[in-house]
């Protein structure tokens, strides 16, 4: 019994990546198409690059559904707020996600870029990075 459990441990080990931070993204977005998203993720050092089209939904849902294939995980999405950090079109906006895995306390993410879904992508990434430090313990 002890060498099963210790089996699943291991297994659960290498499943369950350590650190995961976005490379690049690339989104094709428009009023008379899918939102087409290329993501490249840097997995516990090993770049991953995936690319998908939904039909439904925005860019941000595009990069988080490629996000899904690349780090497999069950973290159901409740909201995303964004901010202007300053004045003019130029300006560093903050976002936060918020997300909740089955059965377990919320995950919030915050981060910040000049391009608003960047910044929503790599807050997702905080929560996701979050979510699986604790599943680590």
């Amino acid at each position: 019994m002890a060498t099963n459990l210790a089996l699943a441990e291991v297994q659960h080990a290498v499943a369950c990546p350590k650190s995961v931070a976005l490379v690049s993204m690339t989104i094709v977005s428009g009023t008379s198409q899918g939102r087409r998203a290329i993501v490249t993720l840097d997995i516990d050092g090993r770049h991953k690059t995936e690319q998908l089209t939904v039909e439904n939904g925005g860019p941000v849902h595009a990069a988080i559904e490629v996000i899904k294939i690349l780090v497999p995980h069950q973290l159901e999405f409740l909201a995303c707020c964004t901010k202007s950090m300053g004045k003019g079109s130029d300006a560093v906006a903050r976002a936060t996600i918020q997300v909740r895995p089955r059965g377990r306390d919320l995950i919030r993410g915050v981060d910040s870029d000049t391009d608003t879904v960047v910044a929503s992508v790599k807050a997702y990434i905080v929560a996701l990075n979050r979510h699986l430090a604790s599943a680590q313990t």
